[in-house]
């Protein structure tokens, strides 16, 4: 309850914080509020204050949420989080197990998704 306390009143002062927006998603994502979390991702990538999100922590924020999203049956929602991770990393090859990891939850997702 504390955390989220602190991290309510650092959004409240600056809006388009980038790390407080990432670290609220990441909560929320450990919450199991996949649409929350997705929601504030979104604000924590967009042109703001602060330091940019580096690329294999959205990556990986992002495979927490498409974990979020398929064990609460949404798992073409899941898919679609999963590509915009990949997406994100755009081949830059930054982590290749990351990036394996990735490929991996997509196939799993798919063939879920595809009734196999």
């Amino acid at each position: 309850i504390e955390a989220h306390e602190h991290f309510r009143a650092a959004l409240e002062l600056a809006p388009d914080w980038r790390e407080a927006a990432y670290n609220w998603a990441l909560l929320q994502a450990s919450e199991g509020a996949g649409f929350e979390a997705l929601r504030w991702y979104r604000r924590a990538v967009a042109p703001g204050r602060g330091t940019p999100v580096p690329l294999m922590a959205r990556q990986r924020l992002l495979s927490l949420i498409a974990e979020v999203f398929f064990a609460t049956e949404r798992r073409v929602r899941a898919t679609r989080t999963i590509e915009l991770a990949l997406r994100e990393g755009g081949g830059a090859g930054v982590d290749p197990e990351l990036e394996q990891q990735l490929q991996a939850q997509l196939v799993r997702y798919r063939a879920v998704v595809a009734g196999r």
